[in-house]
């Protein structure tokens, strides 16, 4: 599963790369945007029997 996970990501950002429209880069909360990836990740898991354990330091 590994494998399709990168596939999908790399597709995903090689859309981004081939815009005609440039990136607009703005400040964002890591913490915040790694919790969201975090939760969605979590959610397969928990469907699939897994544990996903969160490190994210305070």
């Amino acid at each position: 599963y590994y494998l399709v996970y990168l596939i999908q990501d790399l597709l995903y950002y090689s859309e981004i790369i081939l815009q005609e429209s440039p990136l607009k880069l703005a400040e964002s909360d890591l913490r915040s945007v790694v919790m969201a990836a975090f939760i969605e990740a979590q959610a397969d898991c928990n469907k699939k029997g897994l544990t996903l354990i969160n490190k994210l330091p305070e």
